[in-house]
């Protein structure tokens, strides 16, 4: 018969397990979620990048350049194109 201090290494090793596997099981379906958005959700990565170069192209057109995503933002921001609420 296993003392009980062994009994107490063995629970903590089980809970130390379990444990893992839930946080990878949690880590799986997020991915999960992230992947069937990206697929039916309509977000593109390369859509976003078109888009903000198109942006950065138009404040160098006007003579304000934006070599950041932050610097866009800023820019943005001056112009009152957006408030600090929507970020």
């Amino acid at each position: 018969m296993a003392s009980e201090a062994e009994l107490i290494i063995d629970r903590r090793r089980l809970k130390r397990r379990l444990t893992f596997w839930r946080v990878v099981s949690v880590l799986l379906f997020i991915g999960g979620l992230l992947a069937l958005a990206s697929a039916f959700g309509g977000f593109d990565l390369e859509k976003q990048g078109d888009h903000i170069a198109r942006v950065r192209i138009k404040y160098a057109e006007v003579g304000r350049p934006a070599s950041t995503k932050a610097a866009l933002v800023a820019r943005a921001l001056q112009d009152r194109l957006i408030d600090l609420d929507d970020l």
